[in-house]
């Protein structure tokens, strides 16, 4: 794919949705700085020294359900990491870990004209060495100890293994979600479409986080967010 650089946007993931919405079905943006990131439910994204990217995907590229897109993604960036010795660990639904830190955001979003699917958009946040955090986010987060000098080899890194990622099977990529959540077997509190608190016991074949309540229901969570404390 075709890398357009930018040295500031707004976002990566809103200026990939303007063109998809001007007729371009494929391509990756990167950016050097944001200056109003988002994350998912329109929260702020840290933004500096960092890799910074959105992918276009157009659909007939999607070879699952599109819920399950993130995951995926959390795959291939979780492997590109790893590669590289980094003891990382996946958060479900779309945040990357490093030792009860996180590292990594991903925010997916399909663009619409009407009721047809134009393409889906996935944005990227990763932390890269040298990012200083505001006091609010210095204990949750952290950076990847790699040369911001460097992303544009990481993302290629990246790309490298969406492509493997988008021919693999799903149940393959299930058992990669599963092996390394920072999630499963531990306490959550979950909130979006249901809200309440739980015991993180599995993925289910199409990546939902089974959920079972102190009331000892099972519950399966397709959407929403999920919290918990992580410790080292």
């Amino acid at each position: 794919m075709k890398i357009i650089k930018y040295p500031t946007l707004p976002s990566t993931n809103t200026k990939a949705k303007e063109l998809l919405l001007s007729g371009v079905r494929e391509g990756v943006l990167l950016a050097d700085k944001q200056t109003a990131g988002r994350g998912r439910l329109g929260r702020s994204f840290f933004s500096e020294n960092g890799l910074f990217t959105s992918i276009i995907l157009a659909p007939d590229k999607i070879p699952f359900a599109p819920s399950f897109l993130t995951s995926a993604v959390a795959v291939a960036v979780c492997r590109t990491l790893r590669e590289m010795n980094f003891a990382i660990s996946i958060k479900w639904v779309n945040d990357l870990y490093l030792e009860g830190k996180k590292v990594c955001g991903i925010l997916t979003e399909a663009v619409m004209n009407g009721n047809e699917i134009l393409g889906y958009v996935v944005g990227i946040g990763i932390n890269l060495d040298g990012a200083k955090f505001p006091e609010e986010l210095a204990e949750i987060a952290t950076a990847i100890p790699f040369p911001c000098e460097k992303k544009e080899e990481l993302l290629w890194n990246i790309l490298q293994n969406l492509d493997i990622v988008l021919h693999e099977s799903t149940d393959s990529l299930v058992g990669y979600l599963t092996e390394n959540s920072v999630v499963l077997g531990k306490c959550v509190r979950f909130f979006g479409a249901k809200e309440g608190e739980g015991l993180a016991l599995r993925l289910d074949a199409l990546g939902g986080l089974v959920v079972k309540t102190a009331e000892n229901e099972i519950l399966t969570l397709t959407t929403g967010e999920i919290s918990l404390r992580i410790k080292n």
